[in-house]
């Protein structure tokens, strides 16, 4: 199973005592059951970790990149110096395989401080050939890859929108809205969560969490005309993101061990994304 810490907005200090804690405890697992234990240091640091992008909120600095007009060098600079402070605290006190989830879109991440390449992979392609050529480049490292995360909102249109999928819902009044234009559509869900399944499969990486199975602490949008719901959605008491296996063809050189779990620790991060996909 993979353990990853969450933080939203939390500063740094604050990150890297949480994963300190986390750490500690994934290694009393890891010593005491036989299934791998895999420790994911954290998320996207350059869009939910302040100091490294300007900007106080996700949402200032999600507003930030989208202007264009920022030195990428010095982010990622700043971004790989907290990184390394974070696989520092990590191999402190955790002795199995770490990896990071990285927005794959975004962050230049130094893998070789990683025992595996763990992506946030939310890429559109018409093709396979798309994701493919996309996805090269990380399989120069010579690691097993992990999608951490991957998936698509529940209408019409999203697989397009990615991991900004949520982006449709106005948060501007005292409830949350989803606009009228925009029709729910699960089937386009699922057909992108299998056609994803297949890309990772011919690409023959270690497992994929689809993003998010529940996010009980989201808030609930209104929802009128083609988005409307004919029922509410189920209640669940724990939420988690679970690890599709992924068990490649075995040859002399391919003989992995999947992994077949992902714990995560849920934040409002999770409500912006997950809103919709439940």
């Amino acid at each position: 199973m993979s353990i990853q810490p969450r933080s939203f907005d939390e500063p740094q200090a604050d990150e890297l005592e949480k994963l300190r804690k986390v750490a500690v405890e994934a290694e009393r697992l890891r010593r005491r059951h036989d299934q791998e234990v895999i420790l994911v240091i954290g998320c996207e640091f350059m869009l939910f970790t302040p100091g490294i992008v300007p900007g106080a909120t996700f949402f200032e600095r999600v507003e930030y990149l989208t202007k264009g007009e920022f030195d990428m060098a010095e982010l990622q600079r700043k971004f790989r110096t907290f990184t390394a402070r974070m696989v520092k605290v990590a191999r402190s006190n955790f002795k199995g395989r770490i990896t990071y989830g990285a927005a794959s879109d975004l962050e230049q991440v130094d893998w070789c401080l990683f025992d595996l390449v763990g992506l946030d992979y939310y890429s559109y392609h018409a093709d396979r050939a798309g994701h493919t050529q996309e996805l090269a480049p990380f399989h120069r490292w010579g690691k097993p890859i992990l999608i951490l995360e991957f998936g698509c909102c529940t209408f019409t249109g999203a697989a397009e929108l990615g991991g900004m999928g949520w982006d449709i819902v106005d948060y501007s009044g005292d409830v949350p809205v989803i606009p009228p234009q925009y029709v729910r559509d699960e089937q386009e869900q699922a057909d992108h969560l299998a056609n994803m399944l297949g890309v990772f499969t011919a690409e023959g990486f270690l497992g994929a969490s689809p993003y998010t199975f529940i996010s009980p602490d989201a808030r609930t949008a209104r929802t009128t005309g083609p988005m409307a719901r004919t029922s509410p959605p189920s209640a669940c008491a724990r939420s988690c993101a679970t690890t599709v296996t992924i068990r490649p063809r075995r040859t002399a050189g391919n003989r992995r061990s999947p992994s077949t779990l992902s714990v995560r620790s849920m934040s409002a991060r999770d409500s912006l994304r997950g809103c919709l996909n439940t």
